[in-house]
C-alpha cells in the first residue's frame, strides 16, 4: 500500500478508545470523535495562541495532509494568517483598525473619570502632544522605531517627562491589545522601548524652585501686579497655601469656609485621593476676600479672565512667572519653598511639616493609625509661613523657633 493511498481510514488502527486525538507528526494531527467519525488537522500557534485548521475528511491520505500543512506553514511565514479572510467573513461585525488618536481618546474616557484634573490634564497632553507624531496612524502600524521618534529628544532632555508620557503611551497599546487591534504592546519598556532608546542616566530631578529666603521680594512683587492681577492672586494662594496648583485653579466658594479660616479640599481633587483641610492664614482670607468681589455665576475662586465660567488654565500662571522673569521657576517648587522653610526656620515636627503639603508619612500601616490631621498645629505654622511671606517689615529679619505642646 503506498503513502498516498494511507488515508486516514486505514489509520483507523490508531483511532484512540473513545475519541481523543493523536500526532501523525509535522503537528498534523487525527481526530477521532466518540461517535466514530475522523479528520485530519494541522496545530500551530499566532501570537502565542494555538489554533487548528482543518486538513481534510476521512477520504484524505496522509501526504495530501502533510502537503496542505506546508501550505498554511509557507502562509504563517510570510504573515498571513490561516482562515482570517474566512471567519472575518462570517463575523458579523468587523472591527476597524483605530488610529492612536481614536484609541488615546478611548482610553482616556475609560479612565479619565478616576483622576483628579491635573493628573487627566498631563496625561492628555502626553498622548495628545507628546505623541503627536502616532495620532494619525493606525494603532497596528506604529513600531517601536515610530514612538522613539515621537519621544525625540524629550527623553534625554527631560526623563521624568519623558517615562510618565512613554507610561501613558504604552497603556493606550495595551487597551489596543486587549481590544484585539493588535497582538502586542510596541511601547512596553521591558519587551521592548528598552532595546530603542537610550540611557537617561541616574541622576533624580527636581521641581525648579525658589530659595525660600527669596519669597518674601516676590510675593511683594506679586501684589504690586495689576495687568494680570487675577493670575497674580492663584500665584500667591499657591505660596501661601503650599497647595498644587490644580488644587488652587480648581478651588470653588462652596469649599472655603471665611468665618472658620478653612478651606477643605474634596477627596476628587486631591492626589492621595483624601480630603484636605487647608488652615487660612490672615494673608489668605486678605486675598480670598478681595478675589470675592469678582465672584462669577459658576462658584469658581478664580474664573479665567477670557472665558467668563471657565477655569482658570495652568499656563497664565506660568506665562506670569515668565513675564517676571522667573521661567525658571515652577508653581510646585513653591511647595518645595514651604517645606524648606519649615524645617530651617522653625521646629515643626516632621510629620506636622509633612501634613502641610499634604504628603503623607509612613507605609499604609502607619497611615491606618494616623487619625488626626493635626489641624490647629498646621495653622500655627502656616501663620508662621504666612507672616515670613509678608516681609521683614512684619516679621523681621530673625524667624523665631516656635514649639507647640504635645
Amino acid at each position: 500500500m503506498s503513502k498516498k493511498t494511507l488515508t486516514i481510514k486505514e489509520c483507523a488502527a490508531f483511532k484512540p478508545a473513545g475519541g481523543g486525538r493523536l500526532c501523525v507528526g509535522r503537528g498534523v494531527y487525527i481526530i477521532c470523535s466518540p461517535s466514530g467519525s475522523r479528520r485530519w488537522v494541522f496545530r500551530y500557534s499566532v501570537g502565542g495562541k494555538v489554533t487548528e485548521s482543518g486538513l481534510g475528511g476521512a477520504d484524505t491520505s496522509r501526504d495530501e495532509a502533510f502537503d496542505r500543512a506546508d501550505e498554511i506553514r509557507a502562509k504563517l511565514k510570510a504573515g498571513l494568517v490561516p482562515n482570517a479572510a474566512r471567519k472575518a467573513a462570517r463575523s458579523p461585525v468587523v472591527n476597524k483598525t483605530p488610529t492612536f488618536a481614536d484609541a488615546a481618546e478611548a482610553w482616556l474616557a475609560l479612565k479619565e473619570p478616576g483622576w483628579t484634573t491635573g493628573h487627566g490634564a498631563q496625561a492628555r497632553y502626553h498622548v495628545e502632544v507628546v505623541a503627536a507624531a502616532l495620532r494619525n496612524k493606525p494603532v497596528n502600524d506604529i513600531t517601536p522605531d515610530d514612538i522613539t521618534a515621537a519621544l525625540g529628544d524629550l527623553w534625554t532632555r527631560s526623563p521624568v517627562s519623558a517615562r510618565a508620557a512613554l507610561v501613558n503611551i504604552s497603556q493606550v497599546f495595551g487597551l489596543c491589545v486587549g481590544r484585539k487591534y493588535r497582538l502586542d504592546n510596541p511601547a512596553d519598556w521591558r519587551a521592548s522601548m528598552k532595546h530603542f532608546l537610550p540611557a537617561q542616566g541616574r541622576v533624580k530631578q527636581h521641581r525648579p524652585s525658589m530659595p525660600y529666603a527669596d519669597v518674601p521680594a516676590f510675593v511683594a512683587e506679586l501684589r504690586r501686579q495689576q495687568v494680570s492681577r487675577a493670575t497674580a492672586r492663584v500665584l500667591e494662594m499657591i505660596i501661601l497655601s503650599g497647595c498644587r496648583a490644580g488644587e488652587v485653579l480648581g478651588a470653588t466658594w462652596k469649599e472655603i469656609d471665611l468665618d472658620k479660616a478653612l478651606w477643605t479640599i474634596p477627596a476628587a481633587r486631591m492626589k492621595s485621593r483624601r480630603a484636605h483641610d487647608v488652615p487660612l492664614t490672615p494673608q489668605l482670607l486678605a486675598l480670598l476676600k478681595e478675589a470675592h468681589k469678582f465672584r462669577g455665576p459658576s462658584g469658581l475662586v478664580f474664573e479665567s479672565p477670557t472665558r467668563p465660567g471657565a477655569q482658570m488654565h495652568g499656563s497664565s500662571v506660568r506665562a506670569l512667572l515668565g513675564a517676571m522673569g522667573r521661567g525658571n521657576v515652577t508653581t510646585h517648587g513653591f511647595r518645595s519653598s514651604l517645606r524648606s522653610f519649615l524645617g530651617a526656620e522653625t521646629d515643626c515636627p516632621f510629620d506636622v511639616a509633612e501634613a502641610c503639603i499634604a504628603h503623607s508619612c509612613g507605609d499604609a500601616t502607619v497611615q491606618a493609625y494616623l487619625r488626626t490631621t493635626a489641624l490647629a498645629k498646621r495653622r500655627i505654622y502656616m501663620n508662621r509661613w504666612g507672616e515670613f511671606c509678608d516681609g521683614p517689615s512684619a516679621s523681621g529679619n530673625v524667624i523665631p523657633l516656635i514649639k507647640v505642646q504635645s
